[in-house]
């Protein structure tokens, strides 16, 4: 009964991280859509720290603050009740697309059939939110190691 008792919370635990990668990704999106978003206090929010002190580290930010603008004004034509977040481990065709992730913290974010967005989430922040596509195979660009 303990053993039992034991993969229970094991699993209760796991579904509470995976809420919350969720949860901090949707109340991003969601942020994103309001018109007066603050990219820079969305970035200190939302996303990980660079602890890499070979990185210009003002020029990274103005970067994160440039494609979280661009983000934004994705979001503006979007209908946030249309929108789904999914977990890529659970998607084969993403699988296939990807260079080696660790599934279980890559997020999509679809309209209908289509994604819209991939996240990659460490350690309770947003990693990386902007995807290369290099013959077919994606890979995320790191903005925080």
């Amino acid at each position: 009964m303990k053993f039992l008792s034991f993969y229970f919370l094991i699993f209760l635990f796991g579904c509470t991280i995976q809420n919350q990668d969720e949860k901090l990704i949707l109340d991003f999106v969601i942020s994103c859509k309001d018109k007066k978003a603050n990219p820079e206090l969305l970035r200190n929010k939302y996303f990980c720290k660079s602890k890499n002190t070979k990185v210009n580290q003002g020029a990274l930010n103005k970067f994160i603050e440039d494609q979280i603008s661009e983000l934004c004004n994705e979001m503006q034509s979007q209908d946030l009740a249309a929108l789904k977040l999914s977990r890529a481990d659970e998607d084969p065709e993403v699988k296939k697309e990807f260079l080696n992730e660790d599934f279980s913290k890559v997020f999509i974010l679809k309209a209908g059939q289509k994604n819209v967005r991939y996240f990659l989430i460490n350690n309770g922040k947003i990693a990386s939110f902007i995807v290369m596509n290099k013959g077919g195979i994606k890979s995320f660009m790191p903005l925080c190691n």
